[in-house]
């Protein structure tokens, strides 16, 4: 029986679990900046021409494209950056 570590080492090369943990990690990060500027939601969409239930998605781990990703920094005043480090 493999132990947890284990199995999540094996994750670290599964791409799909790569996606969702940066889904998730951009969802955290839209979040977090919302709640420092004291936006809502239905402000981030107004300000992208984005459905808000679209935006809402995005919080609950929906993958969107790197176009959104760009709006939705634009329009938090964010540099976005992507960055691929050693897992060694």
């Amino acid at each position: 029986m493999r132990t947890v570590e284990e199995h999540i080492r094996e994750l670290q090369h599964d791409p799909e679990y790569i996606a969702e943990c940066l889904v998730l990690s951009l969802a955290e990060e839209i979040l977090k900046h919302l709640q420092d500027r004291q936006m809502s939601i239905e402000d981030l969409a107004t300000r992208i021409g984005e459905n808000p239930r679209g935006i809402r998605g995005i919080l609950r781990g929906r993958r969107c494209s790197i176009m959104t990703i760009a709006k939705i920094a634009a329009a938090l005043h964010l540099r976005p950056r992507i960055t691929l480090e050693s897992l060694r």
